[in-house]
């Protein structure tokens, strides 16, 4: 139980570190793909922030050159409005006397207001006429008039403040001529604000402010919030420079980006605050980082949410597979255990079952499917058997696979009596007819141990119990039902010693082995014997091969026990010069070079002829890889062993492999079945299947042996038939030892 605990701990082991493994492998590969998802959004966006800055000063630049332009067209075509009118005015004045001139000066006054101021300046006493003028009495003395009779032209003078109400005014002057007679001057006083109110209302600027320079690079009006600007001069007159960079509140700076008015030296400032592009720039580039971290983020979150169902569905999965068997998709050992344990849990409250049966099933011989068409067909044969038994199981009776070829049963409320009826029922159903594996007939065997289960066991109790009634309906010879009762717990004692009997036994020598002889048939004479193994218990009792074996397999002693029977064997040869000796070689040691070795080295270390010594070799041990069991053989062969095929015809192969070995001259001796020999009188199949054996070793020039041979009319129709040897009972039981003088007949 304790390595079953252990094998079981090892699966679930192994099955958790698989899961662990996959999860981890798709948490890294998640880790992954979310990095380099990061990677690639964090390197498209940051294109993406470059293409839309490229595309914000792309549009800033066009938006600037457009309102620039835009401006510059606006304040030329105002300008020469401005001109046109003083022009026409000046004329008109020119064109009338001195008394008329006064009233026209008044009216064209009256009808420019508000936006504009009209004067006319006499040059006889400098007096003003017009709209209010808050600078003088005489203008013959301010700069506009001396600067307009000077150049005989229209000439422009900005930057002057009304003493009144503090603002900048232009001054457009030009002379008044009549035949050459010099009449005075006219002016228009635009104020500082009705250029920004014509600016603003013609081309607002969406980038900030607007600005206007005269030709002496002073500011003749400032849109915005910052007037004091006005009547300051910013640009040298000669200079021709596009670009003006400005000092602006505390260490920041103003961008002036100037357009020239057509036909004037003036200038219209597009002004451009530095700090507000780069806040621009800056939040062009927060708001994709803002967009690029919310798509990463989602992409994460969406490829956890998907690694998380994949976990919860990978833990699923694992507790699935610690409580089922992978190929069968039954409940597993674990699974048995668990409802083992509720269900005795069960007895003890009320209204709980009468009573519990716990039935553990073995194949009989289904190893050797695995062994002659592989572990895929066994696989698909399997499923088949599992298919059978589940067609007979009534509903709620749960088939649950153990491991390789066992199977468990809980039945709840059912006596003896009906645990062993359901186990017939199992048996019908898998024996009944063979499995069809390829197209090739496979009888098959089915083995039950039957346990009660009580309120006082535990689930490892009812286990152990089980599988010892399993391994002795086992060792009674496999196809049959054994109940073990609760109360027999020695018989479960004595089951789980028998690995120290048997170590034991090897240890001090308590197996014995008796030989049978072989009698030649055509002389009479004893030729040989076969050494047969028994075990010697503490009364003196010999057990049965059968009744120890299993126990010996199970625990892994068959090849120590081959070694054991190999040395006494030629212990028996060193004391009895005449005889040969066949021993009987379990399948565990067929394949295994060393014991080759060691049957080499103990025949030297003895002087022995090696073909004093024979091995008798089971059909199925050939059979489950006879490639492998061919070439280890042939090996067996080379040391100078005899070698003969054991109960031939008992198993389920055909004549195909042993003429292949004939024909490899592996083969020395024949030993035909006894199931073929003792009712030779009365059935005619047999001797027909018999001559055929006998036929067939003929032409190979090889030795054959009839066993069981246990009477005289049996004794004469194997001589009849050309049976070399003969070996049974009508000779002589296993004796001790092999003499002529012991043949009985």
């Amino acid at each position: 139980m304790e390595k079953e605990k252990v094998e079981r701990a090892s699966s679930m082991a192994y099955y958790t570190e698989k899961v662990e493994t996959s999860v981890r492998k798709v948490l890294f590969t998640t880790i992954v793909v979310v990095g380099l998802a990061g990677a690639l959004l964090l390197l498209y966006f940051a294109r993406y922030t470059r293409h839309h800055q490229e595309i914000f000063r792309s549009e800033m630049a066009r938006e600037l050159d457009a309102e620039g332009l835009s401006g510059a067209l606006v304040l030329g075509n105002t300008l020469g409005l401005y001109r046109g009118i003083l022009h026409a005015v000046s004329q008109e004045l020119a064109d009338h006397g001195p008394e008329e001139r006064d009233a026209l000066v008044e009216r064209w006054a009256q009808s420019l207001k508000p936006n504009l101021r009209f004067y006319y300046v006499r040059p006889s006493d400098g007096k003003v006429m017009g709209s209010a003028f808050p600078w003088g009495q005489d203008g013959r003395k301010e700069r506009w008039y001396s600067q307009a009779v000077e150049r005989h032209s229209l000439i422009t003078l900005s930057s002057l403040r009304d003493p009144v109400s503090g603002d900048f005014y232009v001054f457009m002057a030009t002379p008044v001529y009549h035949n050459n007679q010099f009449l005075g001057v006219t002016a228009l006083a635009v104020s500082s604000a009705s250029f920004c109110q014509l600016l603003s209302g013609q081309c607002p600027c969406r980038l900030g402010q607007l600005g206007v320079l005269d030709g002496d690079g002073y500011v003749v009006a400032w849109s915005g919030q910052h007037h004091d600007l006005v009547g300051s001069q910013l640009l040298d007159g000669n200079s021709f420079s596009d670009l003006l960079v400005i000092p602006h509140g505390y260490g920041g700076k103003w961008e002036l980006h100037l357009f020239e008015v057509p036909g004037w030296k003036w200038r219209v400032a597009v002004v451009v605050d530095p700090a507000a592009v780069e806040a621009k720039e800056r939040e062009i580039v927060l708001t994709s980082l803002a967009v690029g971290s919310s798509t990463w983020l989602l992409l994460a979150l969406f490829s956890f949410s998907v690694f998380t169902l994949y976990f919860f569905w990978q833990r699923k999965q694992l507790y699935f597979l610690a409580a089922h068997d992978f190929l069968t998709g039954l409940p597993n050992r674990y699974s048995l255990e668990m409802e083992l344990h509720g269900f005795i849990a069960s007895l003890s409250g009320p209204g709980s079952p009468r009573s519990g049966m716990l039935l553990f099933l073995d194949l009989d011989q289904f190893k050797l499917i695995n062994d002659t068409m592989g572990h895929t067909a066994g696989d698909r044969a399997l499923r088949t058997v599992v298919e059978r038994m589940c067609r007979v199981l009534p509903r709620k009776r749960s088939l649950a696979r153990l491991g390789g070829d066992e199977f468990a049963v809980l039945l709840e409320d059912v006596d003896v009596a009906e645990a062993e009826t359901l186990a017939a029922q199992l048996r019908e159903a898998v024996c009944s007819s063979p499995l069809l594996v390829q197209g090739r007939p496979f009888p098959l065997g089915l083995s039950v141990g039957i346990t009660a289960v009580t309120e006082k066991d535990t689930p490892l109790q009812v286990l152990a119990r089980a599988d010892e009634a399993l391994y002795l309906a086992k060792a009674e010879g496999g196809n049959r039902t054994v109940y073990l009762p609760p109360e027999r717990r020695e018989a479960l004692r004595e089951g789980e010693d028998w690995l120290s009997r048997l170590q034991d036994a090897l240890s001090h020598g308590h197996f014995i082995l008796l030989y049978q002889p072989m009698v030649n048939l055509h002389t009479g004479q004893l030729c040989c014997c076969e050494a047969l193994l028994r075990l010697k218990t503490k009364d003196g009792r010999m057990l049965l091969p059968h009744q120890f074996l299993p126990y010996a397999e199970r625990y892994g002693l068959l090849p120590r026990i081959d070694r054991y029977v190999v040395v006494r064997a030629l212990e028996y040869l060193l004391d009895h010069p005449g005889n040969r000796v066949f021993v009987n070689l379990s399948s565990h040691s067929i394949g295994d070079r060393d014991f080759i070795g060691f049957v080499k080295e103990q025949l030297e270390a003895k002087k022995l002829d090696p073909t004093r010594l024979g091995f008798e070799i089971s059909e199925q041990a050939v059979v489950r890889n006879p490639i492998k069991a061919k070439e280890w053989l042939k090996g067996l062969r080379r040391v100078g062993c005899l070698l003969a095929i054991d109960d031939f015809g008992a198993g389920h192969s055909s004549f195909s492999w042993l003429v292949e070995l004939l024909n490899d001259n592996v083969l020395d001796v024949i030993k035909i079945a006894g199931l073929f020999i003792k009712d030779l009188d009365t059935q005619p199949a047999m001797r027909a299947l018999v001559q055929a054996i006998v036929t067939l070793s003929r032409a190979a020039h090889k030795e054959t042996v009839a066993e069981w041979v246990e009477r005289e009319e049996v004794l004469e129709i194997v001589r009849e038939l050309g049976v070399d040897w003969a070996q049974g009972y009508w000779f002589s039981p296993p004796l001790f030892q092999c003499s002529q003088k012991n043949l009985g007949r």
